[in-house]
């Protein structure tokens, strides 16, 4: 279960193959090289659910490491998957820009838990979320007054950890916690109260007999996250997962209930994920 854990910290990724859309739109940048070896291939045999064609504005996008480049595939983020994982698996040669770096890492997140294949192997997303924890280290190293940096190297970070292993998983936990301690102090609204929902759910999921896993902290880092943003499902789908634990399932189901209630916030693929999260927890706790 622990092996999972970081993983389910943010989102549950959705499944489009590296090849279900077109045209495609314009690349710069040089082949990404994991860690030890080349970048690998996506997995043979991996099923896609069906696309649709993107929009005459999302065909046109040109993928490059630019502010104008990066916010624009953000906002159409939910058509381009496989564009984004194509991007971001070219080794761009990122300067020492600040709001460059940030949206890169950001994309790094949305490309590897939502972007990548159910069944995307351990080096491919390696090699998504090795892009956000390197330019989100970097970004919050150049700022380090800034919230971005600090929040998307956390996530991202993350991402990469449970890829790379448990053992790496666990290693991760300290310096995300301490990312997202940093992020807190400088802006807890961000992100719809990002920085207080994923360390909740970070002392939720980690194990507490052998490291700082508290689900009373966890509790509390979510209902400041719900005070800054009740508008959010997900805080109240995290929020549902430890009252089961400290209070009652009953309790749970009713904080369920009020977030299938609220309207969609953030992305398409985003919120769908969230919905699905709703019924299963829905479906366990009954």
């Amino acid at each position: 279960m622990f092996f999972r854990f970081i993983a389910s910290l943010v989102a549950v990724g959705c499944c489009l193959s590296i090849s279900s859309l077109s045209p495609a739109p314009v690349f710069k940048g040089e082949a990404l090289a994991s860690p030890a070896t080349s970048a690998p291939q996506p997995a043979s045999g991996t099923s896609a659910a069906p696309a649709a064609s993107p929009t005459a504005s999302a065909a046109a996008l040109v993928f490059e490491p630019t502010v104008k480049s990066l916010d624009a595939i953000w906002a159409a983020r939910h058509e381009v998957h496989p564009q984004i994982l194509e991007f971001l698996k070219k080794k761009q040669a990122l300067q020492d820009n600040y709001e460059v770096l940030w949206r890169m890492s950001r994309l790094s997140y949305y490309g590897g838990f939502f972007a990548l294949p159910k069944d995307a192997s351990s080096e491919d997303k390696m090699a998504v979320f090795l892009v956000g924890s390197e330019a989100g280290d970097k970004a919050r190293k150049l700022e380090p007054s800034r919230v971005e940096g600090h929040y998307w190297y956390a996530v991202t970070l993350g991402g990469w950890g449970i890829a790379k292993g448990i053992i790496k998983a666990l290693s991760s936990a300290t310096p995300m916690r301490d990312a997202l301690t940093e992020a807190i102090k400088i802006d807890p609204k961000y992100h719809h109260a990002g920085p207080y929902r994923i360390r909740g759910r970070l002392y939720n999921k980690i194990p507490g007999l052998i490291s700082f896993g508290d689900n009373q902290k966890a509790a509390d880092d979510l209902r400041k996250a719900i005070s800054l943003a009740p508008e959010s499902k997900l805080n109240h789908v995290y929020m549902a997962e430890v009252q089961a634990k400290i209070q009652s399932k009953a309790e749970a189901l009713k904080t369920l209930e009020y977030a299938r209630s609220l309207p969609d916030v953030v992305g398409v693929a985003e919120e769908a994920a969230y919905r699905k999260d709703i019924s299963e927890l829905e479906n366990k706790f009954r």
